[in-house]
Order: C-alpha cells, then structure tokens, then sequence
C-alpha cells in the first residue's frame, strides 16, 4: 500500500499543531469573572480570593493571582495590554473602559513573587445623582 505521507511525519505534525494550539489557548488567559482583563502568563489566579457580586449599580468582581514574576514586570505588562485592549488609563493602576473601573495593587510577597488583585466595579462617572 503506497501512502503519500509517512504515518510518522503526519503524527508529528498533529503534535506540532496542537502544541500551537495550546500556546495559543494560554496566551488569551483572562482573570475569571472579568471580561477583558487579561491573565499575565506566569501569574496563578488564587480562586478563594474571588468575589463575584451584584449591586444595584451593576456587578462587582475581585480576583487575585499571584506568581513569580517582578512588579515592574506586572506594571508595564498591564499599562501595555489594557491600553492595547481599550482601557484607559485614570491614574496608578486605575483604569475605565465602558462604564467600568478597574483597580489593580501589586503587593510583593515574602518569598520571591507577587500577588496581583484585581478589583471590577460600575464607573463612578456614570452612576445616577
């Protein structure tokens, strides 16, 4: 029986691909519960630390994750991506985008790394006298 591809060299390129696929799939991490807010590669999310509320001005969500990485590392990484991702910037580690303000404090732990929590509320701008 002729086969026009040996079974080895299309075994190895359905691993190729699917490694592709799972960099890919990593790479568009988000922080749970929040959309548009995207996970740093090398940061955990830590799921007792979240919250998930409704309020009569609209849902509040906090998250932490933490990792090895540097806090300037999670600084430029978060000024670059959110503006890349339509928010803007409203001071240290503020940021609004469609009615929503978005709060991040970076608190360096004992050990090497950071923990990184997240904070997703209604924007105070458009709430109702």
């Amino acid at each position: 029986m002729f086969y026009p591809f040996r079974p080895k060299v299309i075994l190895a390129l359905v691993l190729a691909l699917g490694s592709l696929c799972a960099v890919a799939a990593a790479d568009d991490r988000f922080v749970g519960g929040m959309e548009g807010v995207p996970l740093m590669m090398g940061l955990t999310e830590i799921p007792e630390e979240r919250v998930d509320l409704d309020s009569p001005a609209g849902r509040i969500v906090q998250a932490a994750a933490s990792g090895g990485a540097s806090k300037a590392d999670v600084l430029e990484f978060y000024t670059d991506t959110l503006a890349k991702l339509g928010w803007h910037a409203e001071g240290a580690g503020v940021y609004r985008r469609n009615g929503k303000t978005l709060a991040i404090e970076l608190e360096e732990s004992m050990s090497p790394g950071i923990t990184v929590r997240f904070a997703l509320f209604p924007d105070e701008k458009t709430k109702d006298p």
